[in-house]
């Protein structure tokens, strides 16, 4: 069996570069230290298309032998906005959580077997419209799921 992750920055960090990999060039992929405001939306619009990743909260940390085992609520927001020759901004979101959900669904990250990474857990995703974010022409949805890491214990 291989060693469980070092840390869970670590996972993080498998999660970002495989979505970055998966998604279409020009879609920027990003980690958040959290949930979104207006004012971190509006940041992100600067870059979109985005695709910002987070952690939202960890529980069910239990022992399990020699290592600990995390239940991580993860999102990836999708962020974008109207551009010259391309699609609108509701239909470009609405593309890009159909291509996060394929890629979510069933994804251990490219993490080796025994990193007690098992498939996506709760997998949603909510289009977050609001009359401010019309205001400055930006889609925002979020796609949520909880995932299991394995971690060592020291």
């Amino acid at each position: 069996m291989n060693a469980p992750l070092a840390d869970l920055p670590t996972g993080l960090a498998a999660i970002v570069a495989a979505l970055a990999a998966a998604l279409p060039g020009g879609v920027n992929v990003v980690r958040a230290g959290g949930p979104f405001d207006v004012a971190e939306v509006r940041r992100h619009a600067m870059n979109a298309p985005a695709v910002v990743v987070a952690c939202l909260g960890l529980t069910n940390y239990t022992r399990r032998g020699e290592t600990w085992s995390v239940m991580g609520q993860l999102a990836a927001y999708v962020v974008t906005h109207d551009q010259s020759g391309a699609a609108l901004r509701d239909v470009a979101a609405l593309g890009l959580v159909d291509q996060l959900l394929r890629v979510v669904a069933r994804n251990t990250w490219g993490l080796p077997e025994g990193f007690g990474v098992p498939d996506p857990a709760s997998v949603e995703a909510a289009n977050l419209y609001s009359g401010d974010l019309d205001s400055v022409a930006v889609a925002l949805w979020a796609l949520t799921w909880r995932q299991e890491f394995r971690v060592q214990s020291s």
